[in-house]
This record gives structure tokens, C-alpha cells and sequence, in this order.
């Protein structure tokens, strides 16, 4: 599904545009974590993964979305992830309510 998003996409941070440029995991970010097991159904689905940049050497984007409490995230990026991430959960109860009828 990584190769899928990258061919499909700019390789730019969708949070602060930063180039990307290599394909590796930790540049593919879940909005919806995967951690915890929370949202399994959406951890493959395309709309919930975006690339975001990654860096050892200082906090990145992706490393800030999975490690910093909201309030610490802000700005025009950080504003559009958090219109995805409510968009997704009410996507995400959508298609689990209608998958257990």
C-alpha cells in the first residue's frame, strides 16, 4: 500500500510540505493510529495513511503526530490533520456500523 500512496502522491510532508525523498515506512503516517489496535479497520485504507516526514536527528512531523498532545500542534498543517482525523472517525463509524448489519 506504500509504494501504492507514493506513486499516487506529491512527496511532501502533508503537514509542512518538507520534500520526501524515499519511500521508507516511518514517512508513511497512520492518522488514525494503528497503535493499540483502535482502528484496525482503516490501518490499509488509503485515505488514512499520508506521508509525512520523518527525521532522527529532531522532531518530525510524523514523530510529533504519534508523540505530542494535540495542544502542542499547531499551525495550518497540524489544523488540516485534525479536519482528517475527525473526518476519518466519523468514516471509520460509519463503514463499522454498516459492515455489522
Amino acid at each position: 500500500i506504500f509504494l501504492e500512496i507514493w506513486q499516487e502522491r506529491e512527496h511532501k510532508c502533508e503537514v509542512c510540505d518538507k520534500p520526501i525523498y524515499q519511500p521508507i515506512a516511518a514517512n508513511f503516517m497512520h492518522v488514525l493510529a494503528k497503535a493499540l489496535n483502535k482502528y484496525p479497520l482503516f490501518k490499509l485504507h488509503k485515505p488514512n495513511v499520508v506521508l509525512a516526514c520523518y527525521d532522527l536527528k529532531s522532531p518530525s512531523c510524523h514523530f510529533k503526530w504519534d508523540n505530542y498532545p494535540r495542544s502542542e500542534l499547531i499551525g495550518e498543517g497540524w489544523d488540516k490533520m485534525f479536519k482528517k482525523e475527525s473526518e476519518l472517525k466519523l468514516e471509520y463509524e460509519a463503514f463499522k456500523s454498516a459492515r455489522n448489519k
